[in-house]
């Protein structure tokens, strides 16, 4: 698929710049969350008799492998984008990597005991399909895991969450700044991206995100529904304010209870 392979392009060119361009994932804050959500999944399968088996469904340079291995699990890192995936295995010898092509996932049903995926649904053009393949190879009474995906309130006229997002807007000189610093200025892609929202389709992402209009994003009710037809019950399902470095402490504290723009969902298959 065109867009897929668009898609690995971009991260296999940006795969050593990855971590330090996503401030609103690398960071303390949003660190310490996925440890605390990891220690909750920990709690509810840890069993000291053998070592669980953790998928990470489409890995990037792995995020969510940095707090499943730190808990004993034995790791699966499943990507489009080889050059992400040799990043992770720099840092991590001791976990399995495997390139698919991009939603049917290369193993057995009831294949893990969790599978996790972050920040990725909204890359997939059918991510239904994708969640329909993760909880396959989950197994019975076992864990799938979802996170950092847009909340319902995010497609909301919310005033408190554009008050918020305002913290972050970049200004000219700033843009202009981070993209001399990463080179980006010079890069063929990035001209083609502003070329092609300029003049032909306003909507087009440079890393081909989809779901970002208020027409077009994450479906939660049909998630549900997968969910169920596949026999998972939902052990915990919450939203939360996702915090960027880029964004005043003090601010995020001010309005991490009065709004939210993410959402983590945790399953269990019965």
């Amino acid at each position: 698929m065109k867009v897929i392979d668009y898609n690995k392009q971009i991260h296999d060119k940006v795969s050593n710049k990855y971590n330090k361009n996503h401030t609103e994932i690398y960071n303390d804050i949003e660190q310490n969350r996925i440890k605390e959500v990891v220690q909750y999944i920990s709690d509810n399968v840890e069993d000291n008799s053998w070592l669980f088996t953790f998928l990470d469904f489409w890995a990037w340079t792995g995020n969510l492998t940095k707090s499943f291995i730190k808990r004993g699990f034995n790791i699966t890192c499943l990507d489009i984008s080889e050059k992400s995936l040799n990043q992770i295995k720099k840092e991590f010898e001791n976990i399995k990597i495997q390139i698919f092509d991009w939603w049917k996932v290369p193993f057995e049903s009831n294949s893990f005991d969790v599978v996790g995926t972050y920040s990725v649904l909204h890359h997939i053009p059918d991510y239904l399909s994708s969640v329909e393949e993760m909880c396959r190879v989950v197994k019975k009474w076992w864990i799938l895991y979802i996170d950092h995906e847009a909340s319902p309130n995010k497609w909301k006229d919310d005033k408190n969450l554009q008050s918020y997002y305002n913290f972050k807007k970049e200004s000219k000189k700033e843009k202009i700044k981070r993209l001399i610093f990463w080179l980006e200025i010079f890069s063929y892609i990035k001209w083609k991206a502003f070329f092609i929202q300029k003049f032909i389709d306003s909507r087009f992402m440079e890393e081909w995100d989809i779901h970002v209009w208020k027409d077009d994003h994450i479906e939660w009710d049909k998630i549900e529904k997968i969910l169920e037809k596949n026999n998972f019950s939902i052990l915990r399902e919450e939203d939360y304010l996702l915090y960027d470095s880029k964004i005043p402490y003090n601010e995020y504290i001010k309005y991490k209870n009065k709004t939210n723009d993410t959402r983590l969902l945790i399953a269990i298959k019965n």
